[in-house]
Parts: structure tokens; C-alpha cells; sequence
């Protein structure tokens, strides 16, 4: 209980992040049968083709520009800790060099 109050170098948001990719890309790809499916039951409209298009990008393109965007914002962060690591250490290397003297 006492983790969970406490700030450390553990971030929430890459977790978060696993979790809005998931349910956007079984949003996405509902949202292409959706299409498709309004494609077929109405068949009169002036814009099949299109709607068919929109459909089948929803269904295989849109999850991998969001997989893309994920995996982005999750190298952000990797980065963000390396480079606290990386001040760290020179913070530490300072701190000898400066009880050297």
C-alpha cells in the first residue's frame, strides 16, 4: 500500500499505453466491419466504394499506425529513464571528482 502513494522512477503511462493500444486496434477493426457491413446492407449509396476503402484501411492499416504510435511513445519513455540514469551518474561522478579535491 505504501508503493502505491509514493513517486519512484516507475512509470504508469507505458502501461496505460499496452492498455489503449489493445482497445484501440479491437476498435479500429470493429469499426472496419462496421463499414463493410454498412457497405453491404446498404448497397444504394453513392459512396460504396468508398465506405468499402475506409473499412478495409480500419481493418488492416489503422492497427499498425497505431501500433507504430504506441511503440513510439513507449521508446519515449525508455529514453526519458535512460537519460535520468545517465544524470544520475554524472551526478555521482561529480560528486567524487569534487570530494577528490
Amino acid at each position: 500500500m505504501k508503493k502505491l502513494f509514493i513517486l519512484n522512477d516507475k512509470f504508469i503511462l507505458p502501461i496505460v499505453i499496452n492498455v489503449l493500444y489493445i482497445l484501440t486496434v479491437i476498435f479500429s477493426i470493429l469499426f472496419g466491419i462496421y463499414f463493410i457491413y454498412d457497405e453491404v446492407i446498404d448497397g444504394y449509396s453513392w459512396n460504396r466504394e468508398l465506405l468499402l476503402i475506409a473499412g478495409l484501411f480500419f481493418i488492416f492499416a489503422a492497427p499498425f499506425i497505431i501500433r507504430v504510435y504506441a511503440e513510439v511513445l513507449v521508446v519515449l519513455f525508455k529514453i526519458y529513464k535512460k537519460m535520468q540514469l545517465i544524470s544520475e551518474l554524472k551526478a555521482k561522478k561529480l560528486q567524487r571528482e569534487n570530494a577528490g579535491e
